[in-house]
């Protein structure tokens, strides 16, 4: 793993304690994921090669959700099974979004 994407994740997380990490390559594009746990959460942290954070996924559970959210799920899968629900952050983005995922 690069030395900037490690210090990168040590500056955003200083505290945290860093899990597993992985390395894909799409289209010629390298990217890194890296799991961790900070402040009693879990994170995955996804950067490119040069150390900028591009996502951070907080894993969440599911009824610590938006109510709406909650509610449109329920109302869309209603035999769904949460596995994992992630509150996603993208850096210079307004707002967040979830991702959840769903088991029969």
């Amino acid at each position: 793993m690069p030395r900037k994407v490690l210090a990168a994740v040590k500056k955003a997380f200083p505290n945290g304690k860093v899990g597993a990490a992985t390395k894909d390559t799409d289209g010629g594009t390298t990217s890194f994921t890296i799991s961790l746990r900070s402040a009693g959460s879990s994170y995955e942290v996804t950067l490119t090669d040069d150390g900028t954070i591009t996502e951070i996924a907080r894993e969440v559970a599911f009824n610590a959700l938006p109510k709406p959210v909650v509610a449109a799920v329920l109302k869309l899968y209603p035999k769904a099974k949460v596995e994992t629900a992630y509150e996603l952050t993208v850096p210079d983005v307004k707002g967040k979004t979830f991702h959840l995922d769903l088991s029969s």
